[in-house]
C-alpha cells in the first residue's frame, strides 16, 4: 500500500513537515487480478505547527497483465 515515514507537503498558504504511518487491509480475489483495500493513515504534522489528523481510503485495484 502506501509508504510510511516522513512527509513534506507544499501548499499555497503553508508547507507541512510530519510523519505518516498507514495501516490497512487488502483482500485478493483468488484467480482474478483484482483486490479491494481499506487504509487508515494517522498523520502527525510537526511544522509549521503540531497537528494530528487522520486520512482514510477504500478502493479496488486491477492488476494489468497479471497472471494468477
Amino acid at each position: 500500500m502506501s509508504a510510511s515515514g516522513g512527509r513534506i507537503k507544499f501548499g499555497e498558504d503553508d508547507d507541512f513537515i510530519g510523519i505518516r504511518i498507514p495501516v490497512g487491509l487488502a483482500y485478493l480475489f483468488e484467480g482474478a487480478p483484482v483486490d479491494v483495500f481499506l487504509e487508515v493513515v494517522p498523520l502527525l504534522d510537526v511544522a509549521p505547527e503540531t497537528e494530528f489528523t487522520l486520512n482514510a481510503a477504500i478502493g479496488v485495484r486491477y492488476f494489468f497483465g497479471a497472471e494468477r
